[in-house]
Parts: structure tokens; C-alpha cells; sequence
């Protein structure tokens, strides 16, 4: 007994120091420099650097954030248990210039073997720490050296302009501008529909066709007017490829795909005498204005105003692509509604469509008021994602398990900015989140394994993208 408890105890004094996790050995250099860097600051008070001494006190409350000492001579004040900044701070101009090569040698001393150790840590066992300990480590280093591009990368920042910024939000920034470009060429591309009159099947409807066009993938016809049933032929064609620009990835339509485009009756009629819509489907159907018919490729849309029917259309070529390709239902209901819309919005220009219905339980006149400005064409979806995000967090964890019955018009929102954020930001991504949702993986997992970070920071990233997208636009 007492041989087996003596090598119990001398296997626990054989397990190495780095056995501490990495955040807190992170954590203990930290601890470590902040006192030499009090020291750095006050030989600079002594020797009529102050400018230098202000610089070094910045870097300070990043390892100290309660440090009085650095607050009060960096003109701090605490508000509401926030430290705010006086506007009319302005870092003072050093009175010695000729001990600036001592300062200097004096920090590399500091800074040098600091820098040195965490880069060690990093290599050593960044890997295996989380994404949220392995970032802060970043910060650490950055806060000593603001400029260091390579360590911006590692941290997910990039230039942009005369900022720093999230790359996803760099990458934005050209993909705005790249997107309309690729849509309008796949638009442009597209071969003179052929002319395709009814077929003996759409015949035996009571129905007056007023024209049918196709072009190699869809076909599109119906009672609505010529010029309605070209443009919807050629949008629809187009899909497939701006689709595969946007989300990177290879994607088709089926090669049956149909699209038929009617008048509200004449809708209604079409459904009503199908033969292959059962009476349940058909009760449910008659209750929407678009519908693609189960089991099938065939795309059904007779809202009232063309605008909407062609929206519609789209809407629903879009959730074929979707289905196809990466097995995406209404069941997943934030890809479902966030990228269907914002394709949608790519291929037609509108965002008309949604599956969304929030309860008439929960309509007020706020809500009403917010519906109508999303309904506005020009409206800034992100900039309302932006007004949400100051009362209420994205929600990732729940809003990513949701299916559309279950999504609020927040939701709808919320949705629609993380498939622009994932599109227009990461768009390397995108294939990998997609194909996980399809097959129901949990959120975590996917922002883990997709991603390469955690939730809550996903999250963080997020609603730090929103702010700067927003406020180049």
C-alpha cells in the first residue's frame, strides 16, 4: 500500500509546470511584465519622457485595466464602472530627446524576452487552446505593437483603409462590390429564351397560357404576360451560377425545373385541378401565393403584383439550389430565410418573399412599423440588425435550431445579417457551415469545426463586423 501511494505522489511531482492551462500561464506573463512596465513609465517621468511614458502606460491598463496610477495621468475618468477617456487628452511631446536610446534599449529589455515567451506559448500549445484564450493571447502582443501585420492576421484583422479591421470585414468590403459584378454577368450570359408552348399535360387545364419560355436548365411559363415570363426564365437560369459565386461551391438546378407564373384565380385554378397535389397539399397550398409542388421541381407563384410573383419565383429556385445541393429545408431556418433572402436580393434585386410568419398573438403597432420598413426595397437590413444588437445579443445557439414556424422577424433579421457575414465575409466557409446544417449539426459544432471558433465569440465577431460594415457604407 504504501509502495503504490509513493508512486502515485512521485508521478504527480514528475508532471511538468506547463501542465497550467494555457490561458493562465498566458495569464502570469502578463502578470509579470505589467509591474516592469510601471517601472518603464516612471524612469521616463524621471527623465523627461513623457510622451514615451504615456505610450507605455497605454500599454499598461491593457494587463492592468484598474490601474489608478496610469488612469489618472492618461486622464481617466470612471463612469458607471467604465473607464471613459477626457476628449481633450492630447499624448504630451517628450522634453529629453537625447534619452530616447536608453528608453529604448530599456523596453527591448522588457518587451523582447516578453514577446519572446508568449511566442513560445503560442507555438507550443496555441493550438490546443480555445479560440477565445488563443485571441487574447494576440491582444496581449498587439497591445505592445499595434503595427505588427503578421500578428494582425493571426488576431483575424487586416487593413483597410487607414484602419484595422476584422478581415471578414475587409473581405466584405470587396465582395460588395464583386458580387453585383458576378450577378450581373451570369444575368448577362444567359441565352435568348426559346420559345416552349404548353405541353399536352398543361393543356387539360381550364386555363388561357399566355406564353412558355426555356432556356437549357428551367422552364418557365404561364398566364401573367411574355415579357413577366422571359425575365423570370432568365433570372432563374441565372441562379445556379451566381448562387455558386456567392456561396462557393459548384451548385445546379434540376434539369425538370419549371416554374409556372400565374394571376391569383388562375393560381388557385392550376392547383385545384392538378393531378398530383394531394387534398391536404392543396388546402395548405391555397393559403400561400408561391409553392414549389413536394417531391418535384415544379415552382408555383400567383401573387397579385408581378413584383412579388417574380420574387417568389426566384425565392423558390433558390431554395431548390439550396435543397439539392446541400439538403437545406425550411426545417433549417436561418439558412433557409437568411441566405434564401439575400440570394434572392443578388439574382432579382428584391427581397419580397418570406417564409416567416410571427404570430398574430405577438403583432403590435412596433412591430407592424418594423415589418414595413424591412418590406421598403432600399432599406438597410444590416443597419436594423444594428439597432437590434444594442438591446439583445445575436442568439446564435437558439436562432441556429430554429426552424421558420419557430423565427420572429428579429430572427428573420438576425438570420439574414449572419448569411451576408458568412457570404460576404468568409466566404471559404460557406461550403462547410451549409453542408453541417443540412445535416443537423448543433451550433457549437459547427462554429468549432466550421469556423475554428467558439460561440460566444462568434457572436462577439459578429456584432463587431455589423459596426464596421455599417459604418463604411
Amino acid at each position: 500500500m504504501f509502495r503504490a501511494t509513493t508512486t502515485i505522489i512521485i508521478l504527480l511531482l514528475s508532471i511538468p509546470a506547463f501542465a497550467q492551462s494555457f490561458d493562465e500561464q498566458r495569464i502570469k506573463l502578463g502578470d509579470t511584465l505589467a509591474p516592469q512596465l510601471l517601472d518603464l513609465a516612471s524612469w521616463a517621468t524621471r527623465n523627461g519622457l513623457s510622451g514615451e511614458r504615456d505610450r507605455v502606460y497605454e500599454q499598461l491598463i491593457h494587463f492592468q485595466p484598474e490601474n489608478r496610477q496610469a488612469r489618472r495621468i492618461l486622464r481617466y475618468r470612471r463612469t458607471k464602472e467604465v473607464w471613459k477617456q477626457s476628449s481633450g487628452y492630447r499624448r504630451p511631446g517628450n522634453k529629453k530627446e537625447e534619452n530616447l536610446p536608453e528608453f529604448s534599449n530599456r523596453q527591448d529589455a522588457i518587451l523582447v524576452p516578453y514577446r519572446d515567451q508568449m511566442k513560445e506559448l503560442l507555438a507550443r500549445e496555441g493550438a490546443k487552446a480555445s479560440f477565445r484564450h488563443r485571441h487574447a493571447a494576440y491582444l496581449d502582443l498587439l497591445a505592445l505593437d499595434p503595427e505588427d501585420e503578421a500578428l494582425r492576421g493571426l488576431a483575424g484583422e487586416s487593413r483597410l483603409g487607414d484602419a484595422w479591421v476584422l478581415t471578414a470585414t475587409a473581405e466584405a468590403h470587396k465582395r460588395q462590390e464583386s458580387l453585383p459584378k458576378a450577378a450581373d454577368a451570369a444575368r448577362d450570359a444567359v441565352a435568348e429564351p426559346k420559345a416552349s408552348p404548353p405541353t399536352d399535360q398543361e393543356s387539360e387545364f381550364s386555363l388561357e397560357w399566355s406564353a412558355g419560355f426555356e432556356t437549357p436548365k428551367v422552364r418557365v411559363v404561364g398566364t401573367v404576360s411574355e415579357n413577366e415570363i422571359r425575365r423570370v426564365c432568365r433570372f432563374a437560369e441565372a441562379a445556379a451560377p451566381i448562387f455558386s459565386e456567392a456561396v462557393n461551391a459548384r451548385t445546379e438546378l434540376f434539369d425538370n425545373t419549371v416554374i409556372h407564373l400565374f394571376k391569383p384565380d388562375d393560381g388557385r385554378t392550376f392547383l385545384k385541378e392538378h393531378p398530383g397535389v394531394t387534398d391536404s397539399n392543396r388546402a395548405f397550398a391555397l393559403k400561400l401565393k408561391h409553392w414549389t409542388i413536394p417531391a418535384t421541381a415544379h415552382v408555383v407563384s400567383w401573387a397579385r403584383e408581378e413584383v412579388v410573383r417574380v420574387d417568389a419565383a426566384v425565392r423558390q429556385a433558390v431554395a431548390l439550389l439550396l435543397w439539392r445541393q446541400f439538403k437545406i429545408t425550411l426545417d433549417h431556418g436561418w439558412v433557409s430565410e437568411g441566405v434564401g433572402l439575400y440570394m434572392t436580393r443578388l439574382i432579382a434585386g428584391t427581397r419580397l418573399n418570406w417564409f416567416v410568419t410571427p404570430s398574430e398573438y405577438a403583432r403590435s403597432p412596433e412591430e407592424d412599423a418594423f415589418k414595413n420598413r424591412l418590406m421598403q426595397n432600399k432599406s438597410n437590413w444590416l443597419e436594423e440588425c444594428a439597432i437590434l444588437l444594442k438591446r439583445r445579443s445575436p442568439g446564435f445557439q437558439t436562432l441556429m435550431g430554429r426552424n421558420v414556424n419557430d423565427m420572429s422577424t428579429e430572427d428573420l433579421v438576425m438570420a439574414y445579417a449572419l448569411a451576408q457575414y458568412l457570404i460576404e465575409g468568409r466566404p471559404r466557409d460557406v461550403p462547410a457551415v451549409l453542408r453541417m446544417v443540412g445535416k443537423k449539426v448543433p451550433a457549437h459544432e459547427i462554429a468549432s469545426k466550421a469556423l475554428d471558433i467558439d460561440l460566444p465569440a462568434l457572436e462577439e465577431q459578429f456584432k463587431r463586423w455589423v459596426s464596421e460594415t455599417n459604418s463604411r457604407r
